[in-house]
């Protein structure tokens, strides 16, 4: 899922109004291959649908952009949710995922409109409760794999980028890894972010 608070969705006269718009694809299961199982050590490219985003960040409406209040308000960010598919249901998985949207919109959202810096580790927890919540409501009562043997969560992550870090980086890359664990599993992340 990604995000951004920049000049596209706040503007400074009229915080009121904010919105922050999130990204994210649907697909949440089997979204980084068809395949039913991936055998240990094993490599996967994460398809450009599910792991690419390309936009043009802009400072933030309404404040001077030269000013460094306004380069580190204005922000990029990124979360991942990972999920080791077991016998969940994709309609509840799917209705997690839509959980997760929402409330990363709402709680960003509320933070730009109250003038503070979201807190990332506020949103985590509060987005994890409500993924879990909405795929517990979702889950079919029939549907007894998805009762007895749920998809294991491996946890959540996210990380953001300032316009200033972002325009320090341009003509580069920025390298991004991330780690998920759990009832067996182990998977890394890793990608780039590309500042032109």
């Amino acid at each position: 899922m990604f995000f951004k608070v920049d000049g596209d969705n706040v503007n400074f006269s009229n915080i009121p109004s904010t919105v922050i718009g999130v990204s994210s694809t649907s697909g949440s299961h089997n979204n980084l291959t068809s395949e039913e199982g991936i055998d240990a050590v094993r490599v996967l490219s994460i398809p450009s649908n599910v792991g690419s985003f390309r936009t043009i960040l802009k400072t933030i409406r309404g404040l001077d952009p030269s000013l460094p209040i306004t380069r580190n308000a204005t922000v990029l960010a990124f979360a991942v949710m990972a999920w080791d598919e077991d016998g969940t249901s994709d309609g509840a998985i799917e209705a997690g995922r839509h959980a997760a949207v929402n409330t990363i919109q709402t709680e960003v959202t509320k933070a730009v409109r109250a003038l503070k810096a979201p807190d990332p580790v506020a949103i985590q927890n509060a987005v994890e409760k409500s993924v879990k919540e909405a795929i517990t409501s979702a889950e079919d009562w029939w549907n007894l794999p998805g009762i007895f043997d749920p998809d294991d969560f491996l946890g959540s992550q996210s990380t953001q980028f300032t316009f200033a870090t972002l325009a320090a980086a341009k003509g580069s890359t920025i390298p991004i890894s991330m780690r998920f664990e759990g009832d067996g599993a182990d998977y890394q992340v890793t990608g780039t972010i590309s500042v032109t």
